[in-house]
Parts: C-alpha cells; structure tokens; sequence
C-alpha cells in the first residue's frame, strides 16, 4: 500500500510540474553561501497564493532563518524527487555563514517550521542538514508526508508536539540528536499525543539520544535499517498499539547508557500500558544495556524474530518491572554469534 502511494504521489507530481513555482526563477544562491531564507519564503508565499506547489532545482541553500509554512495541501519537492542528494537546505547557527567560526551564544534554528492551519503538507526529495530541526511542528505537525527526504546533523530531524497522522517514506536520519521526535504538550493528562505515525523503508544510523522517540499511539514501523546509533533506538510513551516489523539493527547502543526499545508510561502511568508487536526483525550486536526496557505494565508480543548477541556483564534481553504474563514470545531464534 505505502509503495502504491509513492507512485501516486510522484505521478501527482510530475502531472502539475508545469503549473508549479520554481525556485529558480527567484535567482537564488545555489553554492551555499549566502542566505537565501528570505527568497525561499517569498517562493513558498507565493506557492500558497497559487497552485501550492514549490519545485526547488539541485544546489545547495543556505537558510540562515526558518522558512514558515502555514497553509493546507502545500508540496514542496525538488525538481529530481527521486535523489534526495541534489537539493541540500543547510541551516547554521544565527547569522554565521557555513564554513565560519560561530559567534559565542548562537545557537542554531529550525530549516522549516509548520505552523498551524498547515495540513496536508507533502515534501519530496530534500535534504536538511546543520539545523537544530529540519522540520518543526510549531509546536505540532499534522497530516504531514515525507518521501525521499535526508536529514544530517540536526539535533531533531523532524521533531512536533505532537505529531499526528504523519507517514516517513524512504527516509534517512544521520548524526541527528533525534531522528524523528513526536512528543506530547507537557501538560498533566493531556488527549493532544502523537498519533498514526507510520515509518516505511527509512535508515537511522549514528543518532545520538533516541532514533525515534514517539509519545502516543498507533506507530507502525516497517522495513527500516537501524545502525550504529550510539543512544537508543526506539522509545515509545503512552503506547496503545505499536508494530516494528521487518527492519535491521546492528551496532546500536555504544554508549551503553539506554535500551534498544523503551516501552513506558508517560504523562498517563497506569492507564496507557499498551502492546508493542516485534514481528520478522533481525538484530545483531547490539550494545544497549538491554535490548528491550519494559516499565509499569506495557507489554510485549515478539515473534518471528531473529536475533545475534552476545551478552557482556551486565547485559540483559528483556528488563521489566511487570509480571511475566505481559511479555509473550514465539518463534524467535536468539543466538551466541561467537557459537558457529
């Protein structure tokens, strides 16, 4: 289903490209180094007033201030959709050209921000990178479709409180803090979670806290390659249902400090204590302190699944502080990969 709405979405791509707004006639810097924000929001400005379709050619851009998306049913896409690589949106820190010593304080920003009544928001083909966020609910993120995009040293590659309906397609998180984070508003007991967050096809590797940290619930996750992320690589809060199936980890974990997969109550303890599905994965060396944390009741359903470790000193599978009758496991191959 996820790859027919791929091939859909390109086809609507490539069927309005005529009518669309071009970055290019805006006569932008390509090379990188001189802030081009101002023209990319006047770009996307008049995207909105038009036929809501912004194409950006190949280069590499300089955002030194975040662009705003604020309306429904806007695309963004680069004019090769099929190679995230040819358009490069490069954040810095405040008012310092990539490539030069920052001024003491600066602190970097968000590449877009998605402020309400932004729905239906669909980007193609873009690579962020150098920012705090690439995308950024402010502070949510709905409705929202990424195809082909890259995110690259940015503290939060896409990052909302929350974000809610949103699906990652062919997506990868590189040296980020956090690949995608969906949290909830910090307030005590609120409704306003992460919800329907599906992650199809997508790479994580050398993220430093969690790959994915999601509050709320459903979250699907399919196909995914997990490796060399030095934090966690799954944390899931308030969870009712929860599927990861099919992916790859290797190599995660190698500060030793967090679990593979955190299920945990959040905001809501004693009362969202919902079930993660672990189906068809392999996992291999991992180094996390457990490869799966259980708190305060959630439970487990592993099946299928095969997985190479071997355990070093206070090294554990499963830690949990619930009864037994809440992890369930069928199926799974676990060896010693030192054991022929």
């Amino acid at each position: 289903m996820y790859h027919q709405l791929s091939i859909w979405s390109l086809t609507f791509l490539f069927a309005i490209a005529a009518r669309a707004t071009v970055f290019s006639t805006y006569s932008p810097d390509t090379s990188g180094k001189e802030d081009v924000s101002a023209l990319l929001q006047k770009a996307v400005n008049d995207a909105i007033a038009t036929d809501k379709v912004l194409r950006i050619p190949p280069g590499t851009y300089w955002i030194a201030s975040p662009v705003t998306l604020t309306t429904n049913g806007l695309t963004v896409t680069s004019t090769n959709p099929f190679h995230a690589g040819n358009v490069i949106l490069r954040g810095s820190p405040a008012g310092t050209k990539p490539g030069t010593t920052p001024a003491e304080g600066a602190e970097r920003k968000p590449i877009f921000l998605t402020r309400k009544p932004v729905y239906s928001l669909t980007i193609v083909g873009i690579t962020f990178t150098d920012a705090s966020v690439g995308v950024a609910g402010d502070p949510s993120m709905a409705v929202t479709y990424f195809l082909n995009c890259a995110f690259h040293h940015c503290d939060a590659g896409v990052s909302g409180d929350p974000i809610q309906i949103a699906t990652f397609d062919r997506c990868h998180f590189t040296a980020c803090g956090y690949g995608i984070r969906g949290r909830s508003p910090r307030r005590p007991a609120s409704l306003n979670r992460s919800n329907l967050v599906n992650i199809y096809d997508s790479t994580f590797r050398a993220c430093r806290d969690w790959a994915i940290q999601i509050e709320g619930s459903p979250v699907n996750i399919r196909d995914c390659d997990f490796e060399g992320n030095t934090g966690g690589v799954l944390e899931l809060l308030d969870l009712y249902v929860g599927t990861v199936e099919g992916s790859y980890f290797e190599g995660n974990g190698g500060n030793g400090e967090k679990p593979m997969i955190r299920l945990a109550p959040d905001q809501l303890p004693g009362e969202h204590n919902g079930q993660l599905a672990l189906r068809g994965n392999q996992i291999n060396a991992n180094h996390n302190a457990a490869l799966i944390e259980i708190v305060n009741g959630s439970k487990l359903h592993a099946y299928d699944n095969r997985a190479a470790v071997k355990l070093s000193a206070g090294q554990v599978l499963i830690e949990t502080d619930g009864p037994e009758e809440n992890i369930s496991l069928d199926h799974n191959i676990i060896r010693d990969p030192a054991i022929p």
